[in-house]
């Protein structure tokens, strides 16, 4: 009967509608209202910061203010996250500029921005309440078919000359391409134009439209589900559209190889970590170099790799200030040169004469990751190898 309490509950949470209120204030001649709204909605079991696979409860809340006969709306969302059980442990709590706020199919956290326009949105990752990514366009889903289904979604998002972290890519950015899985961002790409006045009509919200789509790459038509086997080629295309300009980036095994420009514009891939999203620790035995007894402390814990941290639930791989080292290492240099065999590093899956790595450096220490043929991650730690399969595909 508890079990099925519980249930009941999660539904009511899941469709429950928002509750408002409503509070006027200010003279006749110029009332403000100010409007505050609260969602409650269950998530689907993700990797969570508490280092397991569960669902969250997130509360959004939205409070606005618009002014009679003024233009424009300030709003503010807040998200607090808890996890779904009986004491409802609050995990994190973040508030944001914005307008709505919502939980949308990909299972991203939604919110409607303020600072240009009406399409201007961010996604947030559940699990961490990070910003994931901007779109100043509508986004283009993707879901390719397989064994397990891959949920993916492309954005595009113009510079913005009043924004310092956009101000960042350069006078001649038009805006960043980016393509994402439900709890990470796997590609960016940087637009640029050959001039500045190139690059401000291109971006320019009020002179340029701008659409985004997943197109079949024979024949030409919109697309949004494609087999894994690649039989029908994904092709993301960026058409701004008053120019009469095309952009095509044909997808690949999870990877963009972009098709060569028109020549007043350059693409540029923005470097990503190598581990983003979430992972888990499906493997754990003990190092070719333990001499006594090990104890797989990680074994089954989930990891949370985002672009400047690590949440591991007061693990050692719990760590802030993170940066990641691309390298290829040979049998010999794998974990931090244990002098390993090409039979000891076959033996544990890196057959190849030089494995992708990368180190991680943060506030807790260094470690080294050695990636596996079949799309393992491995890190030694005290005499421990463990091996990190993607919780999310």
């Amino acid at each position: 009967m508890r079990g099925i309490a519980r249930i009941v509950a999660a539904a009511l949470l899941t469709s429950a509608p928002a509750l408002a209120e409503v509070a006027v204030s200010g003279p006749d001649q110029g009332l403000t209202f100010t409007l505050t709204s609260q969602t409650n909605v269950l998530t689907g079991e993700i990797a969570s910061p508490r280092g397991k696979r569960e669902p969250l409860l997130l509360t959004l809340t939205t409070v606005t203010r618009e002014t009679l006969g003024s233009k424009g709306i300030d709003g503010t969302a807040g998200i607090a996250a808890r996890a779904a059980t009986r004491d409802m442990p609050l995990l994190y709590s973040v508030r944001l500029p914005g307008r709505t706020a919502a939980l949308d199919e990909l299972g991203l956290i939604s919110i409607d921005l303020d600072d240009c326009c009406t399409l201007h949105r961010a996604y947030h990752d559940p699990a961490t309440g990070e910003r994931l990514f901007e779109t100043t366009v509508p986004v283009a889903p993707l879901t390719i078919e397989g064994p397990s289904y891959k949920r993916r979604v492309a954005a595009f998002v113009a510079r913005m000359d009043g924004r310092e972290d956009h101000r960042a890519w350069g006078d001649t950015a038009v805006g960043m391409i980016t393509y994402a899985a439900p709890d990470r961002v796997i590609h960016r790409i940087l637009v640029k134009a050959d001039t500045v006045e190139n690059a401000r009509r291109l971006r320019s919200l009020d002179d340029e439209r701008t659409a985004l789509a997943w197109v079949d790459a024979v024949n030409g038509g919109p697309i949004v589900t494609v087999p894994e086997n690649g039989t029908v080629p994904p092709v993301l295309r960026l058409h701004f559209i008053t120019a009469d300009i095309q952009l095509t980036i044909p997808l690949h095994d999870d990877g963009f190889v972009p098709d060569p420009p028109p020549a007043d514009l350059t693409l540029t891939a923005q470097p990503e970590p190598p581990i983003a999203g979430g992972w888990r620790v499906a493997s754990a035995k003990a190092a070719p170099w333990a001499s006594g007894a090990t104890t797989p402390e990680l074994a089954n814990r989930y990891i949370l790799f985002s672009r400047d941290t690590v949440r591991s639930a007061g693990s050692v791989f719990d760590c802030r200030h993170a940066t990641y080292e691309r390298s290829t290492v040979p049998p010999e240099g794998l974990f931090l040169g244990a002098g390993l065999t090409p039979a000891q590093a076959a033996a544990l899956g890196l057959d190849q004469p030089m494995s992708p790595s990368f180190t991680l450096t943060c506030d807790t220490g260094v470690f080294t990751f050695h990636r596996t043929p079949d799309g393992r991650w491995l890190v030694a730690l005290s005499n421990v190898i463990y091996g990190l399969e993607r919780a999310v595909e």
